[in-house]
């Protein structure tokens, strides 16, 4: 591309949709909506009366990449016209020369600045709003890669005029905020993984009718897309399914290099409100057309404060070599923590928002965040006992609400398996929670009340649950010092729990004696951490074929200390 008024089409248009030229090439009027772009990715998507706007189209140009081969030629055009750049009239570099701003000086796409209401837009103002943009994508340069250290994007080789990155000023649908192009054709290596492209983005012309209006738009729309060009450039792509985290990244970026413009609440709100399907619950790595990512813009904020900004540029780092989950987790080993166990504190977190917000332990904007909605509430009955039989994704948060006669019962469950979110599994595990005066064959622990609650899953040392009482917004003190289950049924418990006070790893010898005081089974286990408390865990495997029906009387050795319980067996 030579000159100001050379006309541009995106590759991605033609090579990826198969569409002829001359229509990529047609000036782009009015814009598909973000709402019909989401319902030709999921049709099972219901659009609503208010739109959900997006803070960027760039994940719905990977979800096209993901499902180009289900998309119908009427969708792909429709598509090819969302995302299509129009011929402009004019560019200007910015004043650091990193930048080729395109712009209209008249006509629908002719930019302009805002009134002082945000209400109409001001005449002959498209000079001031291309200089604006210039100023702001050298802002971001200088913010995200000459101070905070991310890689600059690649190179286009002159595609847009010369070397700089390019921007395109042009009208968009109030839905969309802006968007990053890439596609096949701008992969800069095709062998080499991660798949690096060179990029352009596109940002609307005045920012009128959007939920934050003018420069505040346009300045959390080039902290946003700038991230995508240096994702997109300088670190790469493992896969289409690792757009949740570019768009969860480049959310999170917009509070960092903008703390006054709040743009991003909106964002993250979903996150405490509506992110979660129909079972109530869904994976950190989700990725479709409604979930793009952003609402998950909140787990960056909780990733700097915790270990301070740079630890988000640390993951891309170690991104260019090992995938996203991965290299989250390897980051946080070198902060000798791992990617369970900030989860599960994470999820804990985000109870405290809106009304409960603390923003000296936990959010500094909490505040300013919805409450996290649960995904269960249930009652207490009469009877005093409460059940709820429920499925978690990996790496998901889910909250459950039991109302007492007096409180309210928080539980927080999480459930961490790195190696299945590796694979992006969507396999849902299974949970009971149980409630009353006694519970049977999970194990439990007793609440200061006198009341109980059992928590059975398949494989205990995975999920993380943690137990609040809504009055005073703090934990339910584990006090676990019986065996649970109790009563054990052999054919249906997976284990019982023996709760100690020993050091993880430790042996403990364990003896079960019938009522005449007789050994029916002894045998040697490790002392296992979990949930908060120490415990040996003996498989009901191990009894089945030796220990009778009937009250046992356990006796566990380990080191200087003697621990006794009583157990009633049933086989």
């Amino acid at each position: 591309m030579g000159g100001s008024t050379k006309k541009i089409s995106t590759a991605f248009m033609i090579m990826l949709l198969s569409l002829p030229l001359c229509f990529a090439q047609e000036k782009v009027q009015r814009r598909p909506s973000s709402q019909s772009i989401r319902l030709m990715l999921e049709p099972s998507y219901k659009p609503t009366t208010r739109p959900k706007p997006v803070k960027s189209g760039t994940p719905f140009i990977a979800l096209s990449h993901m499902r180009r081969n289900e998309l119908s030629m009427q969708s792909r055009a429709t598509i090819a016209q969302a995302f299509q750049v129009a011929e402009t009239q004019a560019s200007k570099l910015s004043p650091s020369g990193r930048f080729r701003i395109h712009y209209d000086t008249a006509g629908y796409n002719t930019p302009a600045l805002l009134d002082p209401t945000q209400q109409s837009r001001l005449p002959n103002t498209y000079e001031a709003y291309v200089d604006s943009v210039a100023a702001i994508f050298d802002y971001c340069w200088r913010f995200q890669i000459d101070a905070l250290g991310y890689r600059p994007p690649a190179s286009d080789g002159g595609w847009g005029g010369g070397p700089e990155y390019d921007v395109f000023i042009q009208e968009l649908d109030p839905s969309l905020f802006g968007f990053t192009s890439y596609d096949d054709s701008t992969r800069i290596n095709p062998s080499s993984n991660p798949a690096q492209y060179w990029a352009y983005t596109v940002v609307d012309n005045d920012y009128l009718g959007y939920r934050t209006a003018g420069m505040d738009g346009l300045r959390a729309t080039a902290a946003h897309e700038f991230q995508h060009a240096i994702h997109l450039g300088g670190y790469g792509m493992w896969s289409d399914l690792d757009a949740y985290f570019f768009e969860l990244s480049a959310g999170w970026m917009e509070g960092v290099m903008f703390p006054a413009v709040h743009d991003y609440y909106y964002d993250v709100s979903e996150y405490f409100t509506s992110f979660r399907d129909v079972e109530g619950t869904l994976p950190f790595y989700y990725f479709d057309p409604l979930f793009v990512g952003s609402e998950r813009g909140i787990w960056g904020q909780f990733m700097s404060q915790r270990f301070g900004r740079n630890v988000m540029r640390d993951i891309w780092e170690r991104e260019r070599n090992i995938p996203i989950v991965t290299s989250i987790n390897t980051v946080l080993s070198t902060l000798g923590t791992d990617f369970e166990t900030e989860f599960a504190l994470f999820s804990y977190w985000n109870y405290f928002t809106g009304d409960r917000a603390d923003t000296i332990r936990y959010y500094r904007e909490g505040s300013h965040y919805p409450r996290f909605v649960p995904n269960v509430s249930t009652t207490l009955y009469s009877g005093g006992t409460a059940s709820i039989s429920g499925q978690a994704y990996v790496f998901s948060s889910n909250f459950y609400e039991i109302p007492l006669q007096t409180d309210t019962l928080i539980a927080i469950i999480t459930y961490g398996d790195l190696a299945a979110a590796q694979q992006y599994d969507f396999t849902m595990r299974a949970l009971q929670l149980q409630m009353g005066a006694s519970i049977a064959n999970i194990p439990l622990q007793v609440l200061p009340n006198g009341l109980r609650i059992g928590f059975g899953v398949s494989d205990e040392s995975k999920w993380t649950e943690r137990y609040l009482l809504a009055s005073s917004r703090s934990d339910v003190q584990k006090a676990i010092s019986e065996a649970a289950p109790n009563p054990l049924r052999l054919s249906e418990a997976h284990r019982l729990a023996l709760p100690v006070n020993e050091l993880p790893n430790s042996s403990a010898q364990i003896c079960f004696l019938n009522s005449a005081l007789a050994v029916e089974y002894s045998a040697s286990y490790s002392v296992v951490e979990s949930n908060g408390g120490r415990f040996i865990f003996v498989p009901s495997s191990d009894l089945r074929s030796h220990i009778s029906s009937g009250v046992h009387f356990v006796v566990g050795s380990a080191g200087n200390s003697v621990y006794r319980w009583k157990v009633a067996v049933i086989k």
